[in-house]
């Protein structure tokens, strides 16, 4: 059986703040299988997502998993980049609410 072993971590934040993902994945040597789990953490919050595949069956299903994952992914990313400018017009919109309109005095 060939070894494998990956593992890659990647901050997602350019200058500052803790986010990040990181892919740790390794065949097994005491039985048939690898193990692999996506850590992907933001703030103060963390996820774990298991990928070990231990049968055929496991492996199909892992797959299925990631495309899955990705798939959804990919139309969020689609989502983001189609409304780019709608959002970006309802930030202008709230801003605009939250400013204080600016009082003139009359002379009586």
């Amino acid at each position: 059986m060939a070894k494998i072993k990956y593992n890659s971590r990647k901050f997602l934040n350019k200058d500052s703040g803790i986010s990040a993902i990181e892919v740790r994945a390794e065949t097994l040597n005491y039985c048939a299988g690898i193990d692999a789990s996506v850590y992907i953490s933001d703030c103060h919050r963390s996820l774990c997502l298991d990928f070990g595949a231990y049968t055929k069956q496991d492996l199909n299903s892992r797959i299925k998993k990631l495309n899955q994952l990705i798939a959804e992914l990919t139309k969020l990313q689609e989502l983001f980049t189609t409304n780019y400018d709608a959002v970006l017009e309802s930030f202008e919109v709230e801003n605009n609410k939250l400013k204080k309109p600016k009082v003139v005095a009359s002379e009586l």
